[in-house]
Formats: structure tokens, sequence, C-alpha cells
């Protein structure tokens, strides 16, 4: 019955996407710094972000907390983490943390959610020390299932067969969902055919770019201090609204071109 009741809901909201075809873009590169990049491995002890569920207030309602930590060897001049949560793919929440002269840096937040869900919680961590800077992401996922025949209950690995097909469905319906978006933002904002085109929280992805002759590293903390402002901005507006928000990030690497896109639907 709630394998069913999903795929009702995917309908549902491609339909109302594909009718409404709203799209939010915007450049996010500035000028560069003058820091010299070291790898992560050379700078941090740690990088992680966790998410997992704190308390269920009923049979339907709990709250998930998720956090992004970030360590260093030494002190820092500065130490940031910006840490977003997504569920089925739509940003739910985000949050940010700063250090002058410190070593560590831990957001935690929390929020309600309801009903069966994927999240992804996924941190950018970022550091200066006079004269090199450094950066790296982490990422943490966990499914929530609430179904007929099951109580309430998370896992981040299926234990059981009944939770390895479980998982694999719900992940089948975001990449579906997320197949159906990537298309309408190719075509509404007129993408050429070599752009990549990802989610926000695909790490894959940005590793990918990061390891690329031609992307930025000395943007990387503006770019993401953009994109947390505006998802920020945003993030106030669909809520009042009664909608959400599922962010891509597009690279061109013929123009050196990162843009934000953000799809709406509704709530």
């Amino acid at each position: 019955m709630k394998i069913r009741l999903e795929w009702l809901l995917l309908f549902i909201f491609l339909c109302s996407v594909f009718m409404t075809e709203q799209i939010y873009a915007s450049p996010l590169q500035k000028e560069s710094p003058s820091y010299r990049y070291v790898e992560p491995e050379e700078i941090f002890i740690t990088t992680e972000s966790l998410v997992d569920i704190l308390h269920i207030t009923d049979e339907d309602e709990y709250i998930i907390e998720w956090t992004g930590i970030s360590e260093t060897s030494d002190e820092t001049d500065t130490q940031q983490s910006i840490t977003f949560l997504f569920d089925d793919g739509y940003l739910k929440d985000l949050s940010s943390g700063w250090s002058e002269e410190s070593s560590h840096v831990s957001i935690t937040k929390q929020t309600l959610s309801e009903d069966s869900s994927r999240y992804n919680a996924i941190s950018f961590h970022f550091m200066t020390k006079t004269p090199v800077f450094s950066y790296d992401w982490s990422e943490s996922m966990l499914y929530v299932f609430d179904t007929p025949m099951t109580e309430l209950h998370s896992f981040k690995k299926p234990k059981s067969k009944e939770e390895e097909k479980s998982q694999q469905v719900l992940d089948t319906i975001i990449k579906q969902q997320q197949n159906h978006i990537r298309r309408i933002i190719k075509d509404k904002a007129s993408l050429e055919s070599g752009v990549m085109l990802f989610p926000l929280y695909d790490m894959t992805a940005w590793k990918s770019l990061k390891n690329s002759s031609e992307f930025p590293h000395t943007h990387v903390e503006e770019i993401w201090s953009d994109i947390y402002q505006q998802l920020m901005e945003e993030r106030k507006e669909l809520q009042a609204d009664n909608k959400k928000g599922m962010p891509f990030i597009s690279w061109n690497k013929n123009s050196r071109q990162l843009s934000l896109y953000i799809h709406y639907g509704h709530v």
C-alpha cells in the first residue's frame, strides 16, 4: 500500500512541476582570493556529516538531527562549515558555522518531519591559514520508512531483504523524478549538450569537477557561500508560498561557468 502511494505522489508531483515549470538561475563566480590551495588530507583530521532520528514524537512524526563537523590538525585563521539537509531530493533545511583561530567547527540542527523519506545530509568544509586554503565535502544518508506492516524505523544500510527492497524502490522514484526535472531545466535554460547538470547534493559530481583542470578552486568558498545565501532566501519565500525547491548545479567547462538552478514544486 505504501509503495503504491509513493508512486501516486510521484505522478501528481510530476504533473504539477510540468505545469508550473519555474526555474531560478544565478552565476556563482567572483574575484579570486590570493591563497594557495592544498589538498584536504594535509589539513583536515575530520570532515563529517551525520544524520539520524533524534526522537519519534508520535506514530507519524519524528525529529531529524543532522550535524556537520570539521577538525584540523592545527589552529586555522578561519574555518567554516555549511550544511544542507535534503528530503527526497528537496532542500529541507540548512545551517552554517564559523570559527577563527580554532581547529574545530561543529553545527547541529534539528527539524520535524514525517512519513517515509530518504535524507541526504551534505556539508562543505573550508579553512584558511595564510598563505594556504583547503576545502572538502562530506555526506551522510538516512532512510526512514513508515508502512502499515511495520513501525516507523530507519537505517543507513539495509539489514534485511525487505529494507533492501524498500530502499531500491525509493531510490528509483527519486532518480526518475530528478531525471524528469533535469530534462525540464535543460530545455527551459537551453543548456548545451555538453553542460554538466547534477543535484546539489551529488558529491560524486562535485569531486569529479574538483579533479578537472578547469575547475576554479580559488572561487569555491565564495561559490558555496553564494549557494547558501541564495538557498536561505529562497527557502523563506518557498515556505511562505507552500512550495519546495530542488536545487541543481550546472558546469559549462567551455565558458568555465558554474550556475545554480532551482526547480519549484508544491508541498
